[in-house]
């Protein structure tokens, strides 16, 4: 009766969803997962000091990807380097099951956000994501954000569509291969508004978000490189040679990811015996 009464508490939801982060905190068993990696580290490089490496070797690919440093950059600014972690971290566990929470509210109930949100919490790769200077955590955190903003009920207003959209715009600036699934997100909203005339307004709302908020970067790291005209492009260079087939680099078949690796961090020519690459 007790614990009826307090998860039908309206505080419930709030409360769950603070506790959430620190019981993840609690049970993992490691708070970092960066080890056999090497990406990661980059991003600590950044993160730690962005303008020195920045003076050193102008802008690169990595630095570009301003949506995860900068954030957490402020936060080990004014918090330290463990403190600042831990609290970044909090804040994208805390966000993510908010987010959760308000989606699977939205279509079911109590007991279906609340699992949910356990689920998401604790789901290996999502963690494995998060708990890591790695930008992929951002990226997922900002998407469910953005689907957040973009279904949820108590939303579906201009000012949720184009925060749908801003959010959107920091996903894809973590990776731009992120634009595709931010474009699968666009029929979920033509099955939610059946008003030709809203859905319309919706989508122009949400792109008025997303060009703000992408421009708002793109003007960031112009600022902080003005030599380069071209400010986008080492993102575009990337991109064009990862569908040239550099991809094939970082392919890991299923067969590799379940019975081989048992983990996807690891890249096809990647020994985690050794920690290096095998040629």
């Amino acid at each position: 009766m007790v614990v009826r009464r307090i998860f039908h508490h309206p505080a419930f939801p709030y409360f769950f969803c603070a506790s959430l982060p620190a019981v993840v905190f609690l049970l993992a068993h490691s708070l970092i997962f960066q080890k056999n990696s090497l990406d990661p580290y980059v991003y600590t490089s950044y993160i730690q000091d962005y303008s020195d490496l920045l003076a050193r070797y102008g802008r690169t690919y990595y630095s570009t990807r301003i949506a995860h440093i900068f954030p957490a950059k402020f936060f080990h600014l004014f918090l330290g380097s463990d403190p600042g972690y831990l609290a970044y971290r909090y804040l994208q566990l805390l966000a993510s099951s908010v987010a959760t929470w308000g989606i699977c509210r939205t279509f079911y109930s109590k007991s279906v956000a609340a699992l949910c949100c356990v689920a998401m919490a604790f789901h290996p790769w999502f963690l494995v994501n998060v708990l890591t200077d790695h930008y992929a955590g951002s990226a997922t955190v900002y998407l469910l954000v953005a689907l957040y903003f973009l279904i949820a009920k108590p939303c579906r207003n201009a000012l949720d569509y184009a925060l749908a959209g801003a959010f959107f715009a920091l996903a894809i600036n973590c990776n731009f291969f992120l634009s595709f699934v931010c474009g699968a997100y666009f029929p979920a909203l033509a099955v939610l508004v059946r008003e030709r005339r809203k859905l319309i307004w919706g989508y122009f709302q949400i792109l008025a978000g997303f060009l703000l908020c992408y421009g708002v970067l793109l003007e960031t790291l112009r600022r902080g490189t003005p030599q380069s005209s071209t400010f986008a492009s080492s993102t575009m260079e990337m991109t064009s040679w990862l569908l040239g087939g550099g991809g094939q680099n970082w392919f890991l078949s299923l067969r590799d990811i379940f019975f081989v690796h048992g983990d996807i961090s690891f890249p096809a020519q990647w020994d985690p015996k050794l920690g290096i690459h095998v040629t």
